[in-house]
């Protein structure tokens, strides 16, 4: 096996390191020891078998190649799948975030809207009660109060509708 790295290529070093070590066999060996046919064909019926499992070797290795590459096809399909049931998912809980958000923003505004509403019910309460406490003293009192007091209590009347219309707003 070679020590180079695999970058998503196979490693067939071992197959040709067998053909070699066949080719070897020839050069060195088989052939300077033959002295008759029967060897030599002998030789060259194993050479044919080593030939063949050589070319068995090919070909279980561009099956087991074929195998991997669609395992990988299939590995990439249902990882892109999973990406975009992924980012679907992610699109839904980012529009459920979204509409949470309005709805707070909604319900803080009407909260706001509504204790408004509830300050300017309290302020015109509070200046019709001045109103009808002033309305009785000047009724009561109009016989024994001098000119000067029907002014005060006059301008008291304006003061106080003026002050609530300043809280109102």
């Amino acid at each position: 096996m070679s020590a180079s790295p695999n970058n998503g290529n196979f490693e067939l070093s071992a197959v040709f390191d067998v053909q070699s070590n066949y080719l070897s066999d020839i050069s060195n060996n088989a052939l300077n020891n033959v002295t008759n046919s029967a060897e030599v064909a002998q030789y060259v019926y194993d050479l044919q078998n080593k030939l063949l499992e050589t070319s068995q070797i090919y070909a279980n290795a561009n099956t087991s190649a074929g195998a991997v590459l669609s395992e990988q096809e299939n590995v990439m399909s249902i990882l892109s799948d999973e990406q975009a049931r992924l980012n679907e998912k992610q699109e839904i809980v980012d529009n459920a975030l979204v509409l949470e958000e309005r709805k707070d923003m909604f319900t803080n505004t009407q909260r706001l809207q509504y204790t408004a509403y509830t300050q300017m019910t309290i302020v015109v309460v509070f200046g019709l009660c001045i109103h009808i406490v002033l309305r009785l003293l000047s009724n009561n009192y109009s016989d024994t109060m001098s000119p000067g007091s029907n002014v005060m209590l006059t301008l008291l009347h304006v003061v106080n509708i003026i002050s609530c219309a300043i809280i109102i707003t």
